[in-house]
């Protein structure tokens, strides 16, 4: 639908091959702008890239100006498919990552030890907010990316993105009944 439209138009014109983004002049954000999103970039162990293989680690590393000081910050980190379906919802509080941001530049760095999300196109957004909440910096597909799976993998059959978009490992058992 319109989603994809946008996103695919996003893609072609905004997102670097190799998994930078410069965030500085972007016009579409919103918030007090008492702190601003200034670049991402995505990692692979400590290298830079836009492709990763299912089940490697990502990393999302993200540079921030504060021009007034918000207090202990509350960052949010969504990860969507081409089509805007929202796959992670990743939050500092849920991982009781509190902050004190201070004016000046910091870089707040967020790691998902092994990605195993189906094969396909995501997009990254960002927000930023103080310590009531109220939303500081949002930004939209602040970046793109690719996952594919490979031979190495470690899965017996490739995931199927129409059944499912995230791989959650899983404890089966079989039992005979007589």
């Amino acid at each position: 639908g319109e989603i994809a439209v946008a996103v695919g138009k996003y893609l072609k014109e905004n997102v670097t091959e190799n998994g930078y983004a410069d965030l500085s002049k972007r016009g579409d954000r919103s918030g007090s702008g008492d702190a601003q999103f200034q670049s991402i970039e995505l990692l692979n162990a400590s290298k830079r890239c836009s492709t990763f293989a299912f089940g490697s680690p990502l990393t999302i590393r993200t540079n921030l100006s504060v021009r007034r000081a918000v207090g202990k910050a509350h960052l949010a980190v969504t990860i969507l498919t081409s089509q805007g379906i929202p796959v992670h919802g990743l939050k500092n509080a849920n991982e009781g990552a509190l902050w004190d941001i201070h004016q000046g530049s910091s870089v707040i760095s967020i790691t998902i030890p092994k990605l195993l999300l189906a094969s396909g196109a995501y997009t990254i957004t960002l927000w930023i907010g103080d310590e009531q909440m109220s939303r500081v910096d949002y930004l939209q597909q602040a970046i793109a990316f690719q996952v594919i799976q490979t031979s190495e993998s470690g899965l017996a059959l490739p995931m199927n993105p129409h059944a499912g978009l995230v791989f959650s490992p899983s404890h089966w058992k079989y039992f005979v009944v007589d």
